[in-house]
């Protein structure tokens, strides 16, 4: 549609228009700010704080994991920047355990946290802030592939109350970074490709390398770029091709440095990534593929654990909003120049596609979560925002299909809105994985004098440290901990009465059945705590 037909179709409507912007704008940021400690921080927020404190996951076995008995403030030692360590610990402590995790995020969140604090709801409020820049970025993005600011309008306030995005909004991880990155280096790109002046395609240059040292990922997204500038380029050298590989070139040199540190510690990243993939049919992971997209869009924490007419009345939601992502995507196609589309297609075709492929290599079905999409879906989101703005504003449409349209809108801020409304009263979410840590905490904090007994492994098929560090943050000071690393057992003190044994192996188990017995604290498959009392209770 033509920028002055949409342009009076705003100026019809501006009143209510920009109402609408203040109202949803005004919401979204209300919601990131929301209750930002009330969900349980997770295993992987606990290994984010031990960044910033500046200590190792190895010395926290060497003076926790040692079979002594310690308290919970012996926890919080290792959750919190201190003086003892600096920021260069910080950096070290990643490229040493964690080399696949690039570390401009946690850099940043150190500086925070020595400013503003460091409790839960302190940690998490930089992402809050970060996600904020996401509003401008996209609207940015939409303007360099559309006419039309209306696109980038109704993006903005998708965007602003998408459950998917508050989420990780209120998550102390680098994913609200990485989606900022992933905006600004892929409007810089289309700028630096209008424009072709050497300073627009050295922000791109700049943009790149901030995603790179934000998230590994960010390459797939650079080769998504690649595609992009070489399809539109038609193969052929040219000036704008040139330009483009040269800005690459420069954004891989300057993240060489890190990508040393993962070249030398890639054994390391590997069993690391290994641990946490999950083999999955292919059932399986097509069934995600059309499920969960709807989470950008409505998302009441429905899983296969929910009650049967909880998941039906969401696989239906769900259905519709496949139907309308896809149709979003096949419009933006048929009704958007070259230019415009193919960018869409490899923003959101490339990553998944790309992984998808790794785990086929690897010899299985590779699974693809949801915070691992993120470019992806902001295609989608972007793909929906240019669908609706279009049957919106196109006068040459019957009353009833504008009004059609402008329901869905109005359909999908609400389900929004009621979707943050619903999370930010949570005390877990599908995306913290930390169930089992909340049911834990509930029944050991209701015992007098409990006592947390556990021997975990230490990097091999999934550390017990994150899990321990996560359960700190939720336990009661008086808890004590006795923890050793396989294949130490620990060893619980005579008068010891409500004992707990946390995350136990097969091995462990059976080490204490001659002595006790052991019961789980609910059913199921996935039990993380079971208590033991002694076969011969001792005497007072």
């Amino acid at each position: 549609m033509k920028t002055s037909t949409i342009t009076k179709y705003m100026l019809s409507s501006s009143a209510s228009f920009r109402f609408l912007i203040a109202t949803v704008l005004a919401l979204g940021l209300f919601f990131r700010f929301a209750n930002l400690d009330k969900k349980i921080y997770w295993y992987d927020e606990a290994f984010t704080s031990l960044r910033i404190s500046g200590y190792t996951e190895k010395e926290v076995v060497q003076q926790v994991f040692n079979g002594r008995e310690i308290y919970v403030s012996d926890l919080q030692k290792f959750q919190h920047p201190n003086p003892e360590k600096g920021l260069i610990d910080t950096v070290k402590g990643l490229a040493l355990e964690e080399p696949q995790i690039t570390p401009l995020y946690f850099v940043i969140l150190r500086l925070w946290t020595e400013l503003f604090g460091s409790s839960v709801a302190q940690t998490r409020s930089l992402s809050a802030v970060i996600s904020l820049l996401t509003l401008p970025s996209i609207y940015w993005l939409c303007r360099e592939l559309f006419e039309s600011p209306i696109v980038g309008w109704i993006a903005v306030l998708l965007v602003a109350v998408s459950p998917y995005h508050v989420l990780y909004a209120q998550d102390a991880r680098m994913y609200s970074l990485w989606t900022v990155t992933t905006l600004l280096s892929s409007a810089s790109l289309l700028r630096a490709m209008r424009i072709k002046t050497r300073t627009s395609w050295a922000i791109y240059t700049v943009t790149l390398v901030l995603g790179l040292y934000t998230h590994l990922l960010t390459l797939l997204t650079a080769i998504g770029h690649g595609i992009y500038v070489f399809v539109v380029e038609q193969f052929k050298l040219t000036k704008t091709v040139t330009r483009y590989l040269l800005a690459s070139l420069t954004g891989l040199l300057l993240f060489l440095p890190w990508a040393l540190i993962l070249f030398t510690g890639i054994s390391q990243a590997e069993k690391m990534t290994s641990a946490n993939e999950v083999r999955r049919s292919i059932l399986s992971i097509v069934t995600s593929w059309v499920f969960q997209p709807s989470r950008i869009f409505f998302d009441l924490n429905v899983t296969k654990d929910s009650n049967n007419l909880s998941i039906l009345l969401m696989s239906f939601a769900a259905l519709a909003l496949f139907a309308l992502i896809n149709y979003s995507i096949y419009y933006v196609y048929v009704k958007s120049p070259k230019t415009t589309y193919l960018f869409i297609l490899t923003l959101i075709t490339v990553l998944p596609l790309i992984l998808t492929l790794k785990g086929l290599f690897k010899g299985g079905v590779g699974s693809t979560t949801m915070r691992y999409l993120i470019p992806s879906y902001l295609g989608v989101l972007i793909a929906v925002a240019h669908l609706l703005s279009i049957k919106i504003t196109d006068i040459y449409a019957n009353i009833i299909s504008q009004k059609f349209w402008q329901l869905i809108l109005t359909s999908l801020l609400l389900c929004g809105i009621i979707s943050c409304g619903v999370s930010s009263q949570a005390l877990y979410w599908w995306n913290k994985g930390a169930v089992q840590n909340f049911y834990a905490a509930q029944i050991i904090n209701q015992s007098i004098q409990p006592l947390i007994v556990s021997s975990g492994v230490f990097r091999t098929d999934g550390s017990i440290v994150g899990n321990i560090l996560s359960l700190g943050h939720v336990i009661d000071p008086k808890v004590r901990l006795i923890l050793t690393i396989e294949p130490e057992i620990p060893t619980i003190p005579s008068d010891s009465s409500d004992i707990f044994l946390y995350k136990p192996s097969d091995s462990l188990l059976r080490r204490f059945e001659k002595e006790y017995q052991i019961d789980p604290t609910k059913k199921g498959d996935d039990v993380w705590l079971w208590r033991l009392q002694h076969h011969n209770p001792p005497q007072v």
